[in-house]
């Protein structure tokens, strides 16, 4: 099982609600995931202890199917509109998954 991606630390603004952060993961998914043939798998993880930190992951088919994001204009006005939500820039770190299991 192939793929690539990234995991970004996200912290909302004040009076920014899981919800809006959540809403905004799925519009993309709505809006964007189609142009983006390869995106495989997101998930939300809420950082235990932490009020309003998040962890993303955004994992695509391969780097290739990753890389096609780059420089796409919808792709940056929607990251804008994520910036708008959070307290600061997201802390990304591009990865390759190695090994997996569901179950």
């Amino acid at each position: 099982m192939a793929a690539y991606g990234a995991m970004f630390r996200v912290q909302l603004r004040g009076g920014v609600s899981e919800d809006a952060l959540l809403g905004h993961l799925e519009r993309w998914q709505r809006e964007l995931g189609p142009r983006f043939p390869g995106s495989a798998h997101d998930l939300l993880l809420k950082v235990d202890g932490a009020e309003r930190e998040y962890v993303v992951l955004h994992l695509f088919a391969s780097r290739e199917a990753y890389g096609a994001m780059a420089g796409d204009a919808e792709q940056d006005r929607w990251y804008q509109e994520l910036l708008a939500l959070l307290d600061g820039p997201p802390q990304f770190t591009d990865l390759e998954l190695c090994w997996g299991a569901d179950g």
